[in-house]
């Protein structure tokens, strides 16, 4: 693991918070639910995308291809299925962050 990056994580309770907290500080990568309790994943990216080029990731349970198609129209970087392996997520992070 030594040429491993290492990783700040910073934690949201909803898409709310996690927008305040982006108005706070500067993240490489956003990893975004889809099913939230205040506002769904869709309404927090159109709010980032608003203010911030931040690449994001979806994470959900949800295989619907209306959910994949609308995620794309609203510009997330990738879309990743729960549940999921984590050598998958550890790829997807990499191929986004060194694109």
């Amino acid at each position: 693991m030594k040429d491993e990056p290492m990783c700040k994580i910073v934690s949201a309770n909803g898409g709310k918070e996690a927008l305040e907290l982006l108005d706070k500080i500067t993240v490489d990568l956003i990893l975004l639910d889809v099913e939230m309790s205040d506002m769904n994943g869709f309404e927090t990216l159109l709010h980032i995308r608003k203010k911030h080029n931040t690449p994001v990731a979806f994470l959900t349970g949800n295989k619907d291809i209306h959910t994949l198609q609308e995620a794309t129209k609203l510009g997330v970087d990738d879309y990743i299925n729960k549940p999921f392996i984590p050598l998958a997520l550890k790829e997807t992070i990499h191929s986004i962050l060194n694109a």
